[in-house]
């Protein structure tokens, strides 16, 4: 006899379901994160112990063992070594269009302002905006928009997350700092808080500190827009809400190697 499914057991099967993809998903960061210096570490171990038992029993075999393992293991920690070699010529190559940006503000007269992310309000074109506004008390309003400056990082959040804005802010806490960290290591660690409508981001060992410490960012745009990463915590804070939020600026410690981040949701 076929019994009908309640309504709680519905809900019940709902949730466990969005558990089970949240957790593969996990697995899934965990999986892409992991390194090869330990299994590097390891064949150059093994590459000594097999050149020991070489030399007492001056086995051939031995011997070519210890040198394909200490071969290997090289290359694994070479290739471990690549990737964070390659990090400061990457920062280096956002300098240029961030002094773009902080130039056109200075000539536009708003480079004391804060920046606001919102969704832009055409129907046919609908997309995430950047928007720095000064004046509208009878010295005529300035506004200047562009895209975001972190909305390459946003798509990334996306294509692990799906839509921002079927989050609610709740959740974008808990999954924003995830994906940053576990799914992009774009950071060691990443901590969301909110205190009223402000919410506080603290940062360990962003990917961008090589830009956190230079003076145009120190001095200007790190109170106006942040970087690319603060800027797409912004974004995404607003997409997830949906609502305005202001940039109330970043501060970088480069003793700690933390970096502080405040935003605004407007109700």
């Amino acid at each position: 006899m076929n019994r009908e499914v309640t309504r709680e057991e519905k809900e019940d099967e709902n949730r466990m379901t969005v558990s089970d993809v949240d957790l593969l998903r996990v697995r899934l960061w965990k999986a892409r994160a992991s390194h090869s210096r330990q299994a590097g570490l390891a064949l150059v171990i093994l590459s000594a112990a097999l050149f020991a038992g070489a030399f007492f029993t001056s086995a051939l075999f031995l011997e070519i063992a210890s040198v394909a393992s200490f071969v290997i293991g090289v290359a694994l920690l070479a290739y471990e070594a690549e990737a964070r070699v390659k990090l400061f010529p990457a920062m280096s190559a956002l300098f240029g269009p961030l002094m773009v940006v902080e130039h056109e503000l200075k000539k536009r007269g708003l480079s004391k302002t804060n920046a606001v992310f919102q969704r832009s309000s055409d129907k046919k074109d609908a997309r995430d905006m950047m928007t720095f506004a000064k004046g509208g008390n009878g010295e005529g309003e300035r506004r200047y928009s562009i895209p975001p400056l972190g909305d390459g990082l946003v798509r990334a959040y996306e294509l692990e997350l799906g839509d921002l804005s079927t989050l609610d802010v709740d959740r974008a806490k808990v999954w924003l700092p995830r994906v940053m960290v576990d799914g992009l290591g774009l950071a060691d660690r990443v901590q969301m808080k909110s205190s009223g409508n402000e919410v506080t981001t603290v940062i360990d060992k962003p990917f961008v500190r090589a830009l956190c410490v230079q003076d145009f960012m120190v001095g200007g745009m790190c109170q106006v827009s942040g970087c690319p990463l603060t800027a797409s915590i912004g974004q995404s804070l607003a997409k997830a809400s949906g609502s305005l939020v202001v940039h109330l600026g970043c501060t970088y410690d480069p003793r700690t190697q933390k970096a502080t981040l405040r935003d605004a949701i407007e109700p």
